[in-house]
């Protein structure tokens, strides 16, 4: 029943976190500065919650700073694929295609890694999310198609989403690490750290105003994206410790499908048919 509550809260926060990113990409995607900005802005955030989430203690040691260190180059990729992303193509598109690319690959990691009993629900399950992504191929939308760019941006994400599963997995079952309020503070004040000294530098370069960025317009989207990302980062912990990756992979992606959906519902983006029946197949990989 737990791990069932924890599935449907990492779909609300990740519903969140995407109608945020959506509403950041329009900010960050201006120029570098706006994009370090934003990194620095989310860094900061993020360590303020990590910190009073776990009471203000803070555990360090030298195997959850590796872990922090190699998460911060990981979250850092993934950040800016997505951002990318979400400018050259719709919200439900984009994570379809990447939910379906992603699952293949940490089942495949799973299998062959981690020695997981291949089943008949499991090879169901990238069976459909396999179909969710041909549909998107074969869809002649009335929306706008992905922009040039967008393949090698996909791959950079699922490449990211590998990276991302199999540390918090190797962390879950690492001992003598940190509590996961610790790792990841670690990890936002090593991104943050990054982000305020690449902006430095790339404001004595090219300045640029900082006006618009600092307007609750701009502020607001970028401080519930990070809350919504670290909800969704603590429970994914949770999940990735209980579950194999070819369980988690599979529920947690086609849930990301179903609620990128309502997302694009929401900034009215136009789809077709085969969008909705992409979901629809998304929905029945969550079910079974």
């Amino acid at each position: 029943m737990k791990t069932l509550f924890l599935i449907i809260f990492l779909g609300l926060f990740g519903m969140g976190g995407q109608c945020t990113a959506k509403l950041t990409s329009n900010t960050v995607g201006k120029s570098r500065s706006s994009f370090a900005f934003f990194l620095a802005v989310n860094g900061i955030v993020a360590c303020l919650f990590f910190l009073i989430s776990g009471g203000f203690r803070i555990g360090i040691n030298s195997i959850t700073l590796l872990f922090s260190l190699l998460y911060a180059a990981v979250v850092l990729l993934a950040l800016f694929c997505n951002l990318k992303a979400l400018q050259l193509a719709e919200i439900c598109n984009v994570n379809v295609m990447n939910s379906a690319g992603g699952l293949l690959i940490n089942s495949a990691v799973g299998f062959l890694f981690f020695q997981e009993h291949i089943d008949f629900p499991k090879l169901l399950r990238i069976l459909l999310m396999l179909g969710a992504v041909l549909l998107i191929f074969l869809e002649k939308r009335t929306g706008k198609k992905p922009k040039p760019g967008f393949l090698p941006v996909l791959l950079g994400m699922i490449g990211a989403g590998l990276a991302n599963n199999l540390l918090l997995k190797f962390y879950a079952m690492t001992p003598g690490t940190a509590n996961e309020n610790s790792f990841f503070f670690l990890t936002n004040a090593m991104l943050t750290g990054g982000a305020a000294l690449w902006f430095l530098a790339l404001q004595k370069r090219v300045p640029v105003p900082l006006k618009p960025l600092l307007t609750p317009r701009s502020l607001l989207p970028f401080a519930g994206n990070t809350v919504c990302s670290n909800v969704n980062s603590l429970i994914s912990l949770q999940l990735i410790g209980r579950l194999e990756l070819s369980v988690y992979t599979p529920l947690t992606g086609a849930l990301n499908v179903l609620v990128n959906l309502l997302a694009s519902l929401l900034f009215r983006e136009k789809l077709g048919v085969y969008s909705y029946l992409a979901a629809a197949l998304a929905l029945v990989a969550t079910l079974i």
